[in-house]
């Protein structure tokens, strides 16, 4: 459900999305209710401010959703579902959060024995929403919320040319036997599943130039063993990448376990950033 308000200051409701989008041409447009998108390539036009208050926008039947109309209201809650693929963002949408997407970014480890305490998988959420901004011609900054993000899938961002993924403030840089602190946040891997990456970004045909991923931590969860051949990050042919002020810790114990995996010949760049507890890759 939709509600339109215009300049001076009435409001309409509108239960079909084409109607609305009809109605909401130079004025504000909230969600205010869950709406399925009807068949087809459907378009939030430049010229509307969409402001998500409550409720979701599922795909429903829909081909494509391109949302080219600035995202106002500061909205920090799920409000897009079913959108691993198809999903698109205008140049007026300049930042976008795996919370859009339903990541809830609650994970609490014990890190001595290796026990998840509580949390949520984040797997679809997070390559939902690196997914969209990578298919985006304007790629908006992808900005982390919440200090420990847990999954159990690998994330890859394939096409990472000007891609931009920041860390939120308030989490914990390393762990409690590393001695590392500083805030950013963590991506929790689980680590179970043999000859796999936590995050691969590139590939071999398109160089990364103008990726950046700053203030993340990328932690297999504990100090024991992941499984053979899991690596922590994986750079294949990601030639111009730069990570800035993290590190990767903890991918340990296992037959070719490592921090870092580099395939291909290529230069990325590293800054501030630590490489601990890793069986190879440490640096």
């Amino acid at each position: 459900m939709f509600e339109v308000i215009d300049a001076d200051g009435s409001r309409d409701l509108y239960y079909d999305f084409t109607r609305a989008i009809e109605k909401a041409h130079g004025k504000c447009l909230q969600l205010i209710g869950d709406v399925f998108l009807p068949a087809g390539d459907i378009i939030l036009p430049e010229d509307i401010n969409f402001f998500p208050i409550a409720g979701k926008i599922f795909k429903g039947a829909a081909t494509s959703f391109t949302v080219n109309a600035p995202v106002v209201g500061n909205p920090m809650h799920q409000w897009l579902s079913g959108f691993t693929t198809g999903l698109t963002w205008g140049r007026k949408v300049r930042e976008i959060f795996p919370e859009w997407f339903g990541a809830k970014g609650d994970w609490e480890v014990t890190y001595d024995t290796r026990v998840y305490v509580s949390g949520t998988d984040d797997s679809i959420a997070l390559q939902a929403c690196f997914n969209s901004s990578m298919n985006s011609t304007f790629r908006p900054k992808i900005s982390f919320l919440s200090t420990q993000y847990g999954f159990l899938t690998p994330l890859t961002i394939t096409f990472a040319r000007g891609m931009h993924l920041n860390g939120a403030n308030g989490g914990m840089f390393g762990d409690t036997n590393t001695g590392f602190r500083n805030m950013v946040t963590t991506l929790l891997y689980d680590g179970a599943t043999p000859n796999s990456s936590a995050l691969t970004i590139g590939n071999a045909s398109q160089s990364a130039t103008g990726f950046n991923m700053d203030n993340i931590f990328i932690s297999a969860g504990s100090l024991a063993e992941v499984a053979s051949g899991v690596n922590g990050l994986r750079l294949n042919w990601a030639a111009g990448a730069t990570f800035k002020d993290g590190a990767i810790s903890n991918f340990r114990g296992a037959s070719n376990a490592s921090g870092l995996l580099i395939e291909g010949t290529q230069i990325a760049t590293f800054y501030n950033y630590g490489f601990t507890n890793n069986t190879l890759g440490t640096f």
